[in-house]
């Protein structure tokens, strides 16, 4: 349960971090004339944190309800 838990930290701080990046290229490609890969790299990011959002809910899922809850018995 201890390794579910530090995963489940990490991934939340990578989640945040990726959040932060997505806002910080979409800040850049407003101010940007050339704007096309500016745009690209936010939408990775973006994308990126999607995932990880869903990737840290299923280990916060694992800690409230144990192991094997997303296919049940």
């Amino acid at each position: 349960l201890a390794r579910i838990l530090q995963g489940h930290r990490i991934m939340g701080l990578l989640t945040c971090a990726a959040a932060l990046a997505a806002a910080v290229l979409r800040e850049i490609a407003e101010r940007k004339e050339t704007a096309r890969g500016w745009l690209l790299a936010f939408r990775a990011a973006l994308l990126l944190a999607a995932v990880l959002v869903g990737a840290t809910g299923h280990l916060g899922g694992t800690l409230v309800f144990g192991p094997g809850y997303f296919f049940g018995p």
